[in-house]
């Protein structure tokens, strides 16, 4: 029977009989860190594992390691096989169990989800015998031959993103190949050198199955690497066996096969010359897995959007698909808002609040309450492949908060609204020039675009650390300075029917819960306007408003660049901008009263 042969669980490690002690033996595993000298997990530091987000795991290794010339020294590293898969955080927290591509952490400290293509290695881990634990490792196919085959790993990940999830996990198994071992149990391991935490790795893990510990490559390099080059295999990882775990490159070096000869010859020397130079390179087959991961498919590209214009659905996609460098600057880590017209401008539409089920896993997400204190799940908009994913979904136009993950509760810019439903442009171009002007005396940057509909808009960047109450105060005191000087011309009066044929002055456009149309953003109106950042000179009497559409302004684009961008680089002094603020109001108050 196989069971004589092979009595252990391809999934957990165990016997049959070891599956009614699991917990004592997850206990006993736990019990040997400690006394390998691991410290006690805590709980802020396993919420970080198991769901990083500026984690330990972000601070990046002083200098970096040297490989050692002379043969022996050498023999004080570890070298792992290069096995061209695609590099993950596994992490267990009970029933809960995540695998996040290793190169795209982003500045936010969050990886890419991908455990819905590997359902075969989140049910190993399920299995172990321990409820916690998380792994540095390599999600890899293998071959008829028991060669990695990049190739392999690619067609299943694109049967499962088509639905063939079954059919891809039976033809072609994945196994996740554990490198290194970060924590297990209430155990934190970091800190403890490699070869200890390897030891520990591999008893927890099963011999064979979907979970394997790397065998690691011990002794002099030159022989090993002339292995790797007879065999196939790309090249090796190097670690110094005493080393604490450290996610950064500059913690390992990655020699390549090729170089066998240059370390056969500086093994034999002895020299204290050069190592074989360090490489810190980008894991391009996890970022080739990825693309294939993130290949959205535009459907229904003939459908139209603008019948007027006769624009469709794919010229949506395709405008968002060639804006997305100068728009994902001003979606990234942002709450975004999505208006979904599934029929286009002429039929109904409705709010995006919540992701929608089937989702594909990669999609980062973050939960924020609305305007009525109600948690929703939204989007977050960090690539161009999640950018067209919503444009597919029928998302005309995209509205951003004004603050960024993971400070919430901070505003970075705030937003002046120049309303001419009731007026006319004109007027809104001498009120923008005018708080342009007043935002200049008071130190404050500031930029201008179109709304994409009939009025302008004026944004005031304010770096990091502003409250949504001191923003919302700097809006409303420059709001109250226009219309205090133009009262034929401007109102901020809420109510419609008093504002008269003024330009609406809308400072309520900053708030925790409030949003206004993202730069370069599409409107659903005729025309199939955007809203489009200016230069301030192009602010005048001559602008057009309409004369920005899906098909100008990407050549627009090409021309100028974005006049915007200084939006979310700019630091201004806000404390000393309030003061000059105060005096400014003060002072053209007081004029006012001696001219009367």
């Amino acid at each position: 029977m196989i069971t004589t042969v092979l009595p252990r669980s391809v999934l957990s490690g165990l016997t049959v009989e070891e599956l009614a002690r699991a917990g004592e033996i997850g206990a006993a595993h736990v019990a040997r860190a400690r006394a390998h000298g691991a410290v006690k997990l805590s709980a802020r530091a396993a919420k970080e594992l198991v769901a990083p987000s500026r984690s330990p795991l972000m601070i990046p290794a002083p200098g970096g390691p040297s490989l050692p010339r002379d043969s022996t020294a050498q023999r004080g590293w570890v070298y792992d096989a290069d096995l061209e898969g695609v590099r993950v955080l596994a992490a267990r927290d009970g029933d809960v169990v995540t695998l996040l591509l290793f190169d795209a952490f982003d500045k936010s400290g969050v990886g890419q989800p991908i455990e819905a293509f590997y359902p075969d290695v989140v049910r190993a881990l399920r299995a172990l015998p321990v409820t916690r634990i998380v792994l540095d490792g390599e999600l890899v196919a293998f071959d008829a031959s028991g060669h990695p085959s990049v190739k392999l790993l690619a067609q299943r990940v694109q049967r499962i993103a088509k639905g063939s999830a079954h059919r891809a996990t039976t033809s072609t198994p994945v196994v996740l190949v554990a490198k290194d071992l970060l924590a297990i149990g209430d155990a934190d391991v970091r800190g403890l050198p490699l070869t200890k935490r390897r030891e520990l790795l591999a008893r927890v893990l099963p011999d064979l199955g979907f979970l394997r510990a790397s065998p690691p490559l011990d002794g002099a390099l030159a022989p090993i690497l002339a292995f790797c080059k007879e065999h196939g295999v790309p090249g090796v990882v190097a670690k110094k066996k005493s080393s604490p775990y450290a996610r950064d490159p500059g913690a390992w070096i990655y020699v390549p096969a090729g170089e066998a000869g240059e370390a056969g010859e500086a093994g034999e020397a002895g020299g204290a010359g050069a190592a074989p130079k360090p490489r810190t390179t980008v894991d391009h087959r996890a970022a080739d897995a990825r693309a294939v991961l993130r290949r959205v498919e535009v459907t229904n590209r003939g459908k139209p959007f603008w019948p007027d214009e006769g624009y469709t659905k794919g010229d949506l996609c395709d405008y968002y698909a060639s804006v997305a460098e100068v728009i994902l600057p001003y979606l990234a880590d942002r709450p975004v808002i999505l208006v979904r017209y599934p029929d286009g401008i002429a039929g109904k539409n409705f709010y995006q609040w919540n992701v929608p089920p089937g989702m594909p896993a990669w999609v980062r997400t973050l939960s924020v309450d609305d305007e009525n204190d109600e948690p929703k799940r939204g989007f977050l908009l960090d690539d161009a492949s999640t950018l067209l994913y919503v444009a597919n979904l029928a998302c005309i136009p995209l509205h951003i908060l004004a603050c960024r993950v993971p400070r919430l509760e901070q505003a970075d810019f705030f937003t002046v609204d120049f309303d001419v439903k009731q007026s006319e442009l004109k007027h809104a171009i001498t009120l923008t020039k005018r708080l342009h002007e007043h935002l200049d005396a008071i130190g404050l940057p500031s930029f201008a675009k179109t709304s994409g509909q009939s009025g302008l808009h004026v944004l005031v960047p304010l770096g990091e650390g502003q409250s949504f109450a001191t923003a919302r105060a700097l809006a409303d005191l420059l709001g109250k300075l226009l219309v205090e000087e133009f009262p034929d011309i401007a109102t901020m009066e809420r109510i419609v029917a008093r504002r008269g044929a003024r330009v609406y002055v809308d400072t309520g456009q900053t708030g925790q819960t409030r949003a206004i149309v993202a730069p370069w953003s599409v409107r659903a109106v005729a025309g199939a306007t955007v809203s489009t950042p200016l230069v301030w000179n192009e602010v005048d009497h001559g602008l057009d408003p309409r004369a920005f559409t899906i098909k100008t302004v990407p050549a627009r684009i090409a021309k100028l660049g974005d006049p915007m961008r200084g939006l979310l680089t700019a630091k201004p002094d806000v404390s000393r901008a309030v003061a000059r603020l105060s005096d400014l109001v003060a002072g053209g108050r007081s004029g006012r009263g001696r001219d009367r």
